[in-house]
């Protein structure tokens, strides 16, 4: 509900897209938030303990908080996870793994 931070948010990713060579394909990169796991609850009212998730993640979608995981964004998050090193490694924990749960 922020106008100022979405603007924001919206210029980061057409500079994103621009750096990546991407920009004059009408395709550019989405902006997704990661964390360490934390004690949350979710859209729907459940209550998720940090022991039951690996990361904690976010996304943009249309120029808003998603309120839930989308597809396309799950995919890059996890394939980022999965490589060490990457921040959104780092902020499940780091190290080698073969699965990232989300919250």
């Amino acid at each position: 509900s922020d106008p100022a931070a979405l603007e924001r948010f919206e210029a980061l990713r057409t500079a994103g897209a621009t750096r990546m060579g991407i920009a004059k394909t009408g395709r550019a990169p989405a902006i997704a938030f990661v964390a360490p796991p934390a004690d949350h609850v979710t859209s729907s009212g459940k209550q998720v303990a940090a022991g039951e998730i690996d990361l904690l993640a976010r996304a943009l979608s249309m120029g808003k908080l998603h309120h839930a995981m989308m597809g396309t964004a799950s995919v890059a998050i996890a394939a980022a996870a999965a490589v060490p090193g990457t921040l959104v490694n780092l902020a499940a924990g780091g190290g080698a793994r073969n699965a990232v749960r989300f919250g």
